[in-house]
């Protein structure tokens, strides 16, 4: 069986401006899996998972494709992000 992994979608800019709490959400997710007794549980977050030089699109949809659990944090910033609306 393959590693499971999850996808955290999120507006970058809100974790900016709540200093970072979206991505310790994203830990302490990660963390209560884990104490589930999936022990390589990740999930895939921009932040902490591209790279520079790294091909950012193809990655994000390669790790969006490959997921079994998708954590959309959905707000007003999200929602006007550009291609939200499916155009």
């Amino acid at each position: 069986m393959s590693r499971p992994l999850g996808f955290f979608s999120y507006a970058t800019v809100n974790d900016v401006h709540a200093n970072g709490r979206l991505s310790e959400l994203r830990e302490v997710l990660e963390a209560e899996v884990r104490d589930h007794g999936v022990s390589d549980f990740h999930l895939f977050q921009d932040k902490s998972d591209i790279r520079g030089g790294d091909d950012w699109k193809q990655l994000i949809q390669e790790k969006l494709y490959a997921s079994t659990v998708l954590i959309p944090l959905v707000t007003p910033t999200f929602l006007s992000a550009p291609g939200a609306d499916g155009r």
